[in-house]
């Protein structure tokens, strides 16, 4: 069983450079920081609220996890790497 705080407290530490800080409202916890105010913000948002209020075994809860940021870097990475040639193509063939 994978410790699912630990995770989300070392998460926390990486972004926040502090340690996690939880409060519940109505039967849901969360964490002090406005993640909001991130890039990603709406990512990291799902990430803390999926990781610290799950009832599934953990594994499943990294495995949806994974399957989110699989899915977010890859479009990231495609819209990039088009933006990129047709950067390029302007380059090499002004009008």
């Amino acid at each position: 069983m994978v410790d699912l705080l630990g995770i989300a407290d070392i998460v926390h530490l990486m972004i926040f450079r502090k340690h996690l800080l939880l409060h519940q409202e109505n039967s849901v916890w969360t964490i002090s920081e406005k993640v909001s105010r991130l890039h990603g913000g709406n990512l990291w948002n799902r990430f803390f609220t999926k990781i610290l209020n799950s009832d599934d075994p953990s594994v499943c809860v990294l495995r949806e996890l994974k399957g989110e940021l699989v899915e977010l870097f890859d479009s990231c990475f495609q819209d990039k790497l088009c933006s990129y040639f047709i950067e390029l193509d302007m380059r090499l063939n002004p009008l």
